[in-house]
């Protein structure tokens, strides 16, 4: 069965199930959105009920999320920013690394600077990456000789090349709990773990529909 793994520690709030519903949680960095303080509120959290966690690094880009466009300008300071947040949180006990929003995207495709940002975190940290099957992340784990782990989003709609859809486009978003799980049992027999974002209305509902799908 796949595991259920959510983007959280994002400054944003969370039901008490959330640790209860998911197998393993990428906690944000405090970078891209959210602050150090509550990553540790998680990461203690996540200790608590015994949840498995993971860094989920992004650009410090709070304006945008971290959904903006990898700045080639600030390249080597972005890449230091992004090798320290999951350096730290491996220091704290992370179990692997799953990039967030934009730099997920980009490394995922390929684009230079994002990929270079993220081999320099694998080979900082050592840890197993959870990215995209099929794309640039297989490889880049591979070169940093780390475990990849695949996952699929139930919440996002994919393209014909088998890449998410831009965010505003027709299909990009599933937000029917019942069409979530619909896509977590398509999922779950091809990777090892399905991912719901906690940062789209009506999240929680699709959180606990796509539990019961793999549950079942």
């Amino acid at each position: 069965m796949s595991t259920l793994n959510i983007d959280c520690g994002e400054g944003l709030p969370y039901p008490e199930d959330l640790f209860i519903c998911a197998d393993l949680l990428n906690i944000g960095c405090g970078e891209h959105a959210g602050s150090w303080d509550e990553t540790l509120r998680f990461i203690e959290e996540c200790r608590v009920h015994d949840v498995r966690w993971g860094a989920h690094p992004g650009y410090p880009d709070r304006d945008g999320f971290g959904r903006s466009p990898w700045d080639a300008a600030a390249q080597f300071d972005w890449q230091e920013i992004l090798v320290q947040q999951s350096v730290r949180m491996a220091a704290e006990g992370a179990e692997y690394v799953k990039p967030h929003g934009a730099f997920y995207n980009e490394s995922a495709r390929g684009l230079s600077g994002p990929t270079e940002a993220l081999i320099a975190t694998l080979k900082a940290v050592t840890l197993p990456l959870l990215g995209l099957p099929g794309s640039e992340h297989e490889r880049i784990a591979a070169e940093c000789g780390v475990p990849f782990w695949s996952e699929g989003f139930a919440d996002r709609g994919y393209g014909n090349d088998g890449h998410l859809l831009p965010r505003g486009v027709e299909g990009s978003l599933i937000k029917e709990p019942d069409a979530a799980a619909a896509a977590a049992r398509k999922l779950s027999t091809w990777v090892d773990s399905v991912c719901l974002h906690s940062d789209m209305p009506g999240w929680e509902e699709r959180m606990r529909a796509v539990r019961a799908a793999l549950n079942s």
